[in-house]
């Protein structure tokens, strides 16, 4: 039996949104293990990243998903550092069912333009997600379900992963 569910995929895609319909759907607790990080840690995104750099973050991440993947009944969220540092994705596939949520890179950059992106400079995020989503792929083309955000709800979604779930027989409810 699977004891969490993970939903990744780009900046921008809906992952948290559509996270935290899920985990009051399923009646589950729900990470979003960027804000568990800050926290945790009691700093920003931002200035981790300004005072110890992307590594020592991505080591900070994946110390605190190793420790809370080990629950029972959790929806997280977290972005790309995460599912590509070291076994992070072996512990996701192995504790629980991963979707990927995926839109079309012009949704994407429209629903970044919309808030302002938490790692890179404003300037600089179209060219980077182009980019994260080429060294992302290899592990969304391994998720056990791929969903595209484009034109449906985060409520439309969080059931259809629910009936996912159910539909698996991994879980109990």
């Amino acid at each position: 039996m699977k004891r969490n569910t993970y939903i990744i995929g780009p900046a921008g895609v809906g992952k948290s949104t559509v996270g935290k319909l899920l985990a009051e759907i399923l009646e589950w607790g729900f990470i979003d293990l960027d804000e568990t990080v800050e926290a945790i840690y009691r700093q920003s995104l931002e200035d981790i990243f300004a005072v110890y750099g992307p590594g020592t973050f991505q080591e900070m991440q994946s110390s605190v998903f190793n420790e809370l993947a080990q629950g029972n009944h959790q929806v997280f969220t977290g972005n790309d550092a995460l599912i590509v540092h070291g076994e992070n994705f072996k512990l996701m596939k192995a504790t629980g069912l991963v979707f990927c949520l995926e839109a079309a890179e012009t949704t994407l950059n429209q629903r970044l333009d919309r808030r302002k992106y938490r790692f890179l400079a404003a300037e600089k995020y179209h060219e980077d997600l182009r980019h994260w989503l080429s060294d992302s792929s290899l592990f969304y083309s391994q998720a056990d379900a791929i969903i595209v955000t484009d034109e449906t709800s985060p409520r439309d979604i969080a059931h259809s992963i629910r009936k996912l779930l159910v539909d698996s027989g991994e879980y109990q409810f």
